[in-house]
């Protein structure tokens, strides 16, 4: 019980693996990519 309630706080924000679980949606980051060298 302990580790899961932990692992719901680990998100971006305390809430975020909450919220997500409630509405079915989650926000992610887009990934910054270094530029490609040709």
């Amino acid at each position: 019980l302990i580790a899961h309630v932990y692992l719901t706080t680990t998100g971006h924000t305390p809430l975020a693996h909450i919220k997500a679980m409630i509405t079915g949606w989650e926000e992610v980051e887009a990934e910054e990519t270094a530029p490609v060298k040709h």
